[in-house]
Order: C-alpha cells, then structure tokens, then sequence
C-alpha cells in the first residue's frame, strides 16, 4: 500500500463574475517529501490556483468546484480574501506569521 499524496488537489475550477474562467478543472498531486513547480505563461492562473488552496482570492472571485486533500485528510477550500480563519488548523495560518492578512480581515492577533 502506497502513502496518500502529501497534498491532492483534483478538479479545481474558480471563476470570475460574467463566466470568466480563470482556471478550469486544474488536478496535481505532490507525493511525500517532494515538491512541485508551477510554471505557464501569463494569465494561467498559476497565482489565483494556489491563492485558491491557501484561502485568500480575490472577494469576486468564485470556487465552482474542487477538492483538497492533505494525506488522506480533505481540507476546504473557501473562496474570498477572509474566507479561511486564522486558525483553521493550516500550516501558514499563524497570525504571528500572516499578520497583515489577519489584520486586514478582522482577525483578533
């Protein structure tokens, strides 16, 4: 039996108002103790993917579907700027270390 993948992410679609796509149907898998890079030209949707994942895209902004998953727990993936609290249980929540994002969304520090 093999290790589920460190972070899952399968069929992520995000859309803007007026049907824009920015990304559609996007699905990687990083495996245990192994990195990923992201590369695409201009406008792939490269920064609003991984802004999607980390819970901090734009207020407009839409996740139409999508799941993560980090080992064989699956995480929510919540659209808009403040949609994810500080203190969801992620790695990069810490308000020590997001301070001006937690700020910015109200969050107590």
């Amino acid at each position: 039996m093999t290790a589920p993948a460190a972070l899952r992410l399968d069929r992520l679609t995000v859309e803007f108002p007026g049907s824009k796509f920015a990304v559609r149907d996007l699905s990687f898998e990083v495996p245990p103790g192994r990195t990923l890079g992201i590369v695409g030209e201009s406008g792939s949707g490269k920064s609003i993917s991984l802004r999607a994942i980390m819970g901090i895209l734009p207020q407009a902004a839409r996740i139409s579907s999508g799941s993560l998953w980090m080992g064989d727990t699956e995480l929510p993936l919540a659209a808009g700027m403040c949609g994810r609290p500080a203190d969801a249980g992620w790695p990069w929540s810490s308000r020590t270390r997001w301070p001006r994002l937690t700020q910015s969304c109200g969050w107590a520090t």
